[in-house]
């Protein structure tokens, strides 16, 4: 008698909890389709083609982009609540949220907080840039996006991207005269291409040679014979310059 009785109830709850879920994973598939598109593009993929601001900004933006409408209209606050920068899981109901979606949820929130500090109406991030300047150089000339550091000694420069007009030209001169234009890198990506395609990276130093040829012969300076490479040291909080950093999955499965 008390499992007749019982019966209907767990199967209604059965019911509701599969309704539930099936509508929240179809919200979490139109969010991935809306934003794949964008997560298949430079820097999220070494790819040749790039994102766009505005394309960021219909994915990340806060409030506005496709990630958090679906966040804030669906799931907050019946079954996620942010606590501080991180959302939690509220437990209790018939529905739960699945971990690997909480994970990628808080890896979003994290990178929208971060490009979108300040309010900012679209992304943008700031880092240094440290030249080191040897004693046969006069000047190591480095322009990144509109902002033009000129070194004369091994010092830090902050840097903010985007800027505009969008582009890196990196030029030493040697004393005595001399000047090789190492590099110039055009697009609203290409400081991430200036780390991305150094000649040598260990962590968070990067070194340009001066190559030329079909080879890619390294140059050397006419004055001393000796190599012409420039050694840069990045700094960046958030890592952005981290091959990971810009990496992302996008994860339909909200729910069971």
């Amino acid at each position: 008698m008390q499992t007749l009785l019982t019966e209907p109830i767990t199967n209604a709850e059965r019911l509701l909890k599969g309704v539930g879920a099936a509508e929240l994973n179809a919200g979490g598939r139109a969010v991935c389709n809306q934003i794949n598109p964008v997560l298949s593009k430079y820097p999220f993929k070494n790819v040749p083609i790039e994102a766009t601001l505005p394309e960021i900004d219909a994915a990340f933006k806060p409030n506005d982009g496709a990630i958090w409408q679906f966040v804030n209209s669906k799931l907050v606050p019946k079954y996620l609540s942010k606590q501080g920068a991180r959302y939690t899981a509220v437990g209790g109901g018939t529905v739960a949220i699945q971990p690997v979606f909480l994970n990628w949820i808080n890896r979003a929130a994290a990178f929208s907080d971060a490009a979108f500090a300040g309010g900012s109406p679209d992304p943008h991030f700031n880092y240094t840039v440290t030249p080191i300047v040897t004693p046969d150089m006069d000047k190591v000339t480095l322009a990144i996006d509109g902002q033009n550091g000129v070194f004369t000694a091994t010092t830090p420069k902050n840097y903010t991207w985007p800027g505009s007009p969008s582009g890196v030209t990196l030029t030493v001169t040697y004393k005595g005269g001399f000047q090789a234009q190492i590099t110039t890198i055009p697009g609203l990506w290409s400081v991430f291409h200036f780390v991305g395609d150094a000649s040598r990276r260990n962590g968070s130093t990067i070194d340009w040679d001066s190559t030329a040829g079909a080879r890619q012969t390294v140059q050397k300076n006419p004055a001393t014979g000796q190599p012409i490479t420039i050694r840069f040291n990045i700094g960046a909080n958030p890592p952005i310059f981290t091959p990971w950093y810009f990496t992302f999955t996008c994860v339909s499965e909200v729910a069971r």
